[in-house]
């Protein structure tokens, strides 16, 4: 290829890219779509609850301030051995008023410290065991 041959290639390239970008710059954007919630068709349901749904309801007012969110940190490191923060969520449930909470292994299997349900602050801890591990 000659050098006169890519000079013309060169500047037919930038004539066809300067093209495309007016071209794309010019198209016309969608027009803007507005969605509207209308209540003129709303409906009430008035039915009664069933015992189920009934006993269900007290169970959840009954022992629902009893259930905690367990959330866990552990450490992970890159390939550059930088520290990533890792968190983990679990439930449990207080066994005592002493505020001992019961959760299954994998909430803490690898975790270094956990965040206490009661100030959301991170203490580190060990777990005890109830039951023997595999």
């Amino acid at each position: 290829m000659s050098r006169k041959d890519f000079w013309k290639l060169v500047l037919l390239s930038s004539v066809i890219s300067a093209g495309l970008v007016l071209f794309f710059l010019r198209w016309p954007s969608p027009p803007p779509i507005r969605a509207e919630f209308s209540q003129n068709g709303a409906r009430t349901f008035d039915t009664q609850l069933t015992d189920v749904e009934k006993t269900n309801i007290q169970i959840y007012e009954t022992l629902g301030p009893g259930v905690v969110n367990v959330t866990s940190i552990t450490v992970d490191y890159n390939f550059w051995l930088q520290p990533i923060p890792r968190e983990g969520v679990g439930s449990g449930f207080f066994i005592d008023t002493e505020g001992h909470i019961a959760t299954n292994f994998t909430s803490f299997r690898t975790r270094r410290s956990w965040k206490s349900p009661f100030t959301g602050k991170p203490k580190a801890t060990r777990p005890r065991w109830l039951a023997p591990t595999r």
